[in-house]
């Protein structure tokens, strides 16, 4: 499975430049042959883990049953799948 061509190509046409190591990283790891919808999942699912990352070391949500539960509803949201 792979990023299609299309949506990797305007990956680097939208993005900042200091993001193609990543970018260059996930064409590495997934190929560029995928169909669009799935490289669309497969950049969602990415990006919700680098945002779980920070999240979790910046501390934004309290170590709580309730902060757990917000930061698992913005995980949510921006397509993190546990």
């Amino acid at each position: 499975m792979g990023l299609s061509r299309d949506f990797f190509q305007r990956l680097f046409d939208f993005v900042d430049h200091k993001h193609f190591p990543w970018i260059e990283g996930l064409a590495a790891q997934y190929g560029i042959a995928n169909t669009k919808k799935k490289a669309q999942t497969i950049f969602r699912q990415e990006a919700a883990t680098i945002c779980a990352k920070v999240l979790a070391e910046a501390g934004v949500y309290k170590n709580t049953p309730e902060g757990l539960r917000e930061m698992i509803t913005f995980l949510e949201q921006v397509g993190f799948q546990a």
